[in-house]
């Protein structure tokens, strides 16, 4: 895992996120969200915060998506460095107090996803123990452990081969997030035909991707 810290001051992403979802405090989202049952399959991107999100992301408006872009060149580019294939548009969770943010522990390439993406967890609020992503620290070994990250700080990691997910969450917090997926352009694999399950969005430039 790599870990990094960019200035908060410079991106402004919890304010944005904080209008968008029309809440004051990101870590109490859920008092202004009802809360929903525990996330089973095929909710975890469904849910009214879930839908709020990406409402404002199917506007017109484009101040997240180039707020996105511009983190990805300013602080992900020059650790491949070399123009990337980029998810584009993050995934967004929210892990609520006793709930999960992702039905069951898995691996990325159980959902399709090519070998060669790399992960990028940037939470937008502090992540820690129950609220945050528990990975095992190699392939099938099984030693799960929070990622615990402080916002303002990020972790590019392989969420491809290592197992993960998340537990219930006690801490009172909720943890809001992106994760998205990257490939160093001179890894990319043009003839890779399989769809993503979630959205059966082809695997290429022009469809799961763009390029930076």
């Amino acid at each position: 895992m790599i870990f990094g810290n960019y200035k908060t001051s410079s991106y402004g992403f919890e304010e944005l996120i904080k209008s968008i979802l029309e809440v004051k405090d990101l870590q109490r989202s859920h008092l202004s969200y009802e809360q929903e049952e525990i996330l089973g399959k095929g909710k975890d991107q469904s849910t009214k915060i879930h839908r709020k999100f990406y409402d404002y992301i199917d506007s017109a408006d484009e101040k997240f998506t180039e707020l996105y872009k511009r983190f990805i060149t300013d602080n992900i580019k020059p650790i491949f460095g070399e123009d990337l294939v980029y998810q584009k548009f993050p995934t967004f969770r929210a892990h609520f107090p006793e709930n999960v943010a992702v039905f069951a522990f898995h691996k990325d390439k159980d959902y399709n996803h090519p070998e060669q993406e790399r992960n990028i967890y940037l939470p937008i609020t502090d992540a820690w123990d129950t609220n945050t992503v528990w990975a095992e620290t190699s392939e099938d070994k099984g030693d799960f452990e929070p990622i615990d990250v402080e916002y303002g700080n990020f972790v590019v990691w392989n969420g491809n081969s290592l197992n993960h997910g998340s537990k219930t969450n006690t801490t009172g917090k909720t943890r809001i997030s992106f994760d998205f997926r990257v490939i160093p352009l001179s890894e990319y694999d043009s003839s890779f035909a399989k769809k993503s399950i979630s959205k059966s969005m082809d695997f290429t430039i022009g469809g799961y991707y763009e390029v930076i």
